[in-house]
């Protein structure tokens, strides 16, 4: 079990408060039952809007968290979108406590079952926009 972060990712300004954001991430590398990959940061208090996950090659699962909470699972290749796979969480609101001084979260992919070879390439598509954001 080894953590890797992930280092082709189009990150948006931290501070872009209006408008849908969108995160993409690309990850080409073979990992392992257990590993951790370390794929995005989504601010405290983003919206979820939307999450999509393509595989280039059957695999293992991975299951991509944002906070410890499961956005989607991908069990082959192709796409899987999270409006689809997992609609509890369209509209997930990003939390960080009031007291801890990190103002994000961690997206992170974990492999569950069998190696995962190939390109992996996720898009998160958030926003601060909303009434729930608490942004000045």
């Amino acid at each position: 079990m080894a953590t890797y972060t992930a280092t082709n990712v189009n990150q948006p300004p931290k501070r872009n408060c209006t408008g849908d954001q969108t995160v993409n991430v690309v990850v080409a590398q073979t990992l392992a039952v257990g590993d951790v990959i370390q794929l995005c940061k989504l601010p405290d208090r983003a919206l979820i809007i939307d999450a999509v996950i393509f595989r280039e090659k059957n695999g293992g699962d991975i299951n991509i968290s944002a906070g410890g909470t499961i956005l989607l699972t991908s069990t082959a290749s192709g796409a899987v979108r999270m409006s689809t796979n997992s609609p509890d969480n369209i509209g997930m609101i990003v939390s960080v406590s009031a007291t801890n001084p990190v103002k994000y979260k961690l997206v992170t992919g974990t492999v569950a079952s069998a190696s995962i070879t190939g390109t992996l390439k996720l898009q998160i598509t958030y926003t601060m926009d909303h009434p729930d954001s608490n942004q000045v």
